[in-house]
């Protein structure tokens, strides 16, 4: 069963963060089964479905392994609903 985890990814600067956005693609990982992103400066927000926690942190390695990442955290539903968002 498909679950959502908000999650905030923090790139290392604003311009990185929106380049990224236009090459970021969850779905390129096998176990992402859908997301919803937000970007504001130097963040992306998303609102990831998985089916499983595991998946999850296979998704959040992924992340901590590219070196623009500085800091990826978990995040409450409200939060990602809230975040302001920019153009990708």
């Amino acid at each position: 069963m498909t679950q959502q985890y908000p999650i905030c990814i923090q790139f290392r600067d604003e311009v990185t963060a929106h380049s990224r956005a236009r090459d970021f693609k969850p779905y390129s990982y096998d176990y992402v089964e859908g997301y919803s992103m937000k970007r504001t400066g130097a963040t992306h927000v998303l609102l990831l479905s998985v089916a499983s926690e595991s998946d999850l942190a296979l998704f959040a390695s992924a992340c901590r392994a590219d070196p623009d990442v500085v800091d990826i955290r978990n995040i409450t539903e409200e939060d990602f609903w809230h975040a302001p968002s920019n153009s990708m």
